[in-house]
């Protein structure tokens, strides 16, 4: 799933207040691997490698650059309705974090390079499709811009101390308008419209990337694109799910107080409000997993799973490889991926609706031969003007269908 709330100046400032007196861990915590800057507004900016709290405080606190303290712009000031960012997150399946948190290192690597991969494509879809501006008298003009200045972190659990693999991208209300070069804010009404498409994308991308690594299988998948991995035992994602009931047992409540006061069942989409909300109400502080590694963390989740009668090897192996998975697979996946979203630039280099096809077929080959290390004879043939199929003849490996348009 791909949550969204905004964050206020002086909410910020709670957050720079928490992690700068290390109460708990959950943005630049003890134990979690450091933030780092993402985004083509940070690369604009130069900035690079680890995020630190007074970087983000003067981000988010102030709407300056993290690191000369220069303005960006107009300041977001003591306005309480002012909005300085927005606050996303990607949270895989349980099944996924389960996998994750109990498969040996080398499968465990696999997982968590999956959801980096989801992620990064999630974001460059909003980037594409939600990283606009507005100018003019009453923002009646929407521009172009460079793209989000944003701060990126993985954790490793939920706050009730289960493995929960997730990222969040604190993206800045500050982007840089394409003409004359203005820093002005996110138009925020397109993030909220793509919300859910940027959170389809996401869980597609993640089950075409663990399916090419891993050759997991997936259950049937939901009407929000969500679906768990076959094999992983319903007793253990039961087992570490403790967060996910306190926040259904939470939307439960808000859910009924709506209903009452307006006098009518809520809509799937006032529902799904609810819930977020629910998820991003004050919670109690994370545990203190903030002194484990991930490796004594790993160890304390499997003994509590060999302690409910499911160690991981008992059912590994009813998980992974239940499919022959390729690297062409894996590279002609992304591939998909990007397409679907729209984002092909940068991905297959300079294309556009009027490249030719032959250089189009071209561009993608080079892609997938970039991608394996391995080079490639295709043989493409078309039924339609806008489909065209490729039979691609790896070397050592079996030859792999691919059809698209």
């Amino acid at each position: 799933m791909m949550g969204l709330a905004k964050i206020a100046p002086d909410g910020w400032a709670y957050y720079a207040k928490e992690v700068a007196a290390g109460v708990e861990d959950y943005f630049v915590g003890h134990g979690e691997e450091a933030g780092r800057w993402v985004g083509r507004g940070a690369d604009d900016l130069g900035l690079f490698g680890e995020v630190d709290s007074e970087g983000l405080s003067r981000l988010f606190g102030q709407g300056c650059h993290p690191v000369t303290a220069d303005s960006l712009g107009r300041p977001f000031g003591l306005d309480k309705a002012a909005v300085a960012g927005y606050a996303l997150s990607f949270s895989p399946p349980k099944s996924v974090s389960v996998l994750w948190a109990l498969a040996p290192a080398e499968i465990a690597d696999q997982v968590r390079q999956g959801h980096d991969a989801a992620v990064a494509a999630a974001l460059e879809f909003l980037q594409d499709h939600a990283g606009f501006c507005r100018r003019g008298h009453g923002g009646t003009v929407q521009e172009a811009t460079g793209g989000y200045l944003s701060a990126l972190f993985v954790h490793r659990t939920s706050r009730a101390g289960d493995p929960q693999l997730h990222s969040h991208v604190l993206v800045a209300n500050k982007v840089h308008a394409v003409s004359g070069r203005r820093w002005l804010t996110v138009d925020g009404r397109e993030l909220y419209e793509v919300q859910k498409a940027a959170g389809l994308l996401y869980k597609a991308a993640l089950q075409a990337e663990l399916t090419a690594r891993l050759g997991v299988a997936w259950d049937d998948v939901d009407d929000n694109g969500g679906a768990e991995i076959i094999g992983v035992p319903e007793g253990l994602i039961g087992e570490f799910s403790k967060r996910r009931v306190q926040v259904e047992a939470a939307a439960a409540r808000l859910a009924g107080e709506r209903e009452a006061a307006l006098g009518r069942s809520l809509t799937g989409d006032e529902r799904a409000a609810v819930y977020q909300l629910a998820a991003y109400q004050p919670r109690s502080a994370k545990r203190k997993n903030g002194a484990e590694t991930t490796d004594e963390l790993k160890a304390r989740w499997r003994s509590k799973a060999a302690a409910a009668g499911l160690p991981t090897e008992r059912w590994l192996g009813q998980v992974l490889d239940r499919r022959s998975a390729t690297k062409v697979e894996l590279a002609l996946a992304r591939f998909a991926i990007h397409n679907e979203a729209g984002i092909l630039d940068g991905f297959l280099g300079d294309l556009t609706p009027d490249t030719p096809l032959a250089e189009a077929q071209a561009a993608l080959l080079a892609r997938v031969e970039a991608d394996t290390g391995i080079r490639y004879e295709a043989t493409w043939t078309s039924t339609e003007p806008s489909w065209w199929s490729a039979e691609l003849r790896p070397q050592g490996e079996p030859p792999v269908a691919w059809t698209d348009k």
